[in-house]
């Protein structure tokens, strides 16, 4: 499983312009999968 869930991510969302630095400093070490669920994550959001 993820390090991260979507619950993590969704909190990320919603605290706007920071959560968006903090999941995109993420991102830089995510591999494809987890990002194929973070993708899914924020869509079902």
């Amino acid at each position: 499983m993820s390090f991260l869930d979507g619950e993590t991510v969704l909190t990320f969302c919603a605290d706007g312009v920071h959560g968006a630095g903090a999941l995109y400093r993420y991102e830089l070490h995510l591999t494809r999968s987890d990002m194929d669920l973070l993708r899914a994550a924020v869509g079902n959001g």
